[in-house]
């Protein structure tokens, strides 16, 4: 009994924590949308179409997917777990022109200068002992 009331309360933070959402029912949904995609893709693979009908056969186990790929991303990030999509991290600013990386480097100077001055307003105020409606009308 006493092992019932610890898990039900630890099952009610866990979702409290995670902003209400119960992993056990996404893992039970994950389970089934796996089965759904096991018997489409059964079907398909034993079944004759219409090939005018391949189109729509096509999107609907693409939903299907896409679906459980958001689901488990869900579950993963509220277990804490790293995102599951590949990290494709800065390669992208390999493909850039000179010109472009000199654009993005001037954007990014730009937000820290941006950021640096805020901070720096924000450490004033709080010095003047100032509320954020009385930064708000200086500003």
């Amino acid at each position: 009994m006493p092992e019932d009331w610890v898990e039900r309360h630890v099952k009610e933070a866990l979702i409290s924590v995670s902003c209400g959402l119960d992993i056990d029912k996404i893992n039970k949904i994950q389970a089934s949308m796996i089965t759904a995609l096991q018997k489409k893709a059964d079907a398909l693979k034993d079944a004759t179409y219409d090939p005018k009908d391949y189109d729509a056969i096509a999107k609907a186990a693409a939903h299907a997917a896409k679906t459980l790929d958001l689901l488990t991303r869900l579950s993963q990030f509220a277990k804490g777990e790293p995102d599951s999509r590949p990290d494709l991290g800065r390669e992208w600013l390999q493909a850039l022109t000179d010109e472009q990386l000199e654009q993005v480097q001037a954007w990014l100077r730009e937000a820290q200068e941006q950021a640096d001055g805020a901070d720096d307003q924000d450490d004033a105020a709080d010095a003047q002992g100032s509320t954020p409606e009385r930064r708000e009308r200086a500003l």
